[in-house]
């Protein structure tokens, strides 16, 4: 690692450790979680040192038991085997999908070992019964994001199942 990012390095992986040892610790380990992003460039974020920072972040908090790993891969997917192999948990993955969302194509990677689970994110808010239509190879509702962050509940719990379709 670059003596350039050293510092910055051992501040951020200080601040997430110091956070989730405090969560974990006020409501048990069991309840509390963590997501990562690796690489991920959303706002113009630059990660020079990702394959770096996430396995010492791993190593830093695998001793707590969360109750998982979240990895919502973005332009690192390479990286996502090592994490993978390193954490003692639940792993579950949102796998990168470019030009599409993950859906029952992505589900290879549960029963191949890569992930515990998988997350759905969006597609399982706008389908509350996303597990039947998966399975029924039913049609998926498309989350409108416009409604999204409005305060309310509206765009979140209001999307039809298939039985009031």
């Amino acid at each position: 690692m670059s003596p350039r990012w050293r510092g910055k390095v051992t501040v951020v992986l200080r601040f997430t450790t110091e956070v989730v040892e405090a969560v974990a610790a006020a409501i048990g380990a069991n309840r509390t979680a963590l997501r990562i992003s690796p690489a991920n460039p959303f706002n113009d974020i630059v990660e020079d040192e990702h394959t770096a920072i996430y396995p010492l972040l791993l190593e830093a908090i695998n001793p707590l038991g969360l109750a998982y790993l979240h990895v919502m891969e973005t332009m690192a997917p390479d990286l996502t085997p090592a994490l993978r192999e390193q954490w003692n948990g639940v792993f579950m993955l949102n796998p990168v999908t470019p030009g599409s969302r993950t859906g029952v194509e992505q589900l290879p990677l549960v029963q191949d070992g890569a992930a515990d689970i998988l997350s759905f994110g969006q597609l399982f808010m706008a389908n509350p019964d996303l597990p039947h239509r998966l399975a029924a190879g039913a049609p998926l509702n498309e989350a409108d994001m416009s409604k999204a962050y409005g305060g309310d509940a509206t765009g979140y719990t209001d999307y039809p199942t298939l039985e009031n379709s």
